[in-house]
């Protein structure tokens, strides 16, 4: 019968100051970033549901308006050419 051993290992960071900093400031670049992605998700998702609200003001079901509308969806690409 073979038994498998698992280990596992602690590790502790102990930065100076300088590297603190910089962590700081890296933690708060990507934060920036994720939130600047998220917020341009969500206004496109409110665009597109403004578009398919018209589509059924209009008279259109709601099932062919929400197929029908087509919103650009912000990517990488997207955000670098704007």
């Amino acid at each position: 019968m073979r038994q498998e051993v698992l280990r596992a290992f602690k590790f502790m960071l102990d930065p100076t100051g300088v590297q603190v900093e910089a962590f700081t400031r890296h933690a708060g670049a990507a934060r920036w970033a994720f939130n600047h992605a998220l917020g341009m998700k969500v206004a496109t998702h409110q665009q597109w549901r403004r578009e398919v609200q018209t589509l059924v003001d209009q008279g259109a079901p709601e099932a062919e308006a929400r197929k029908t509308v087509r919103v650009p969806v912000p990517t990488k690409l997207f955000i670098q050419s704007t």
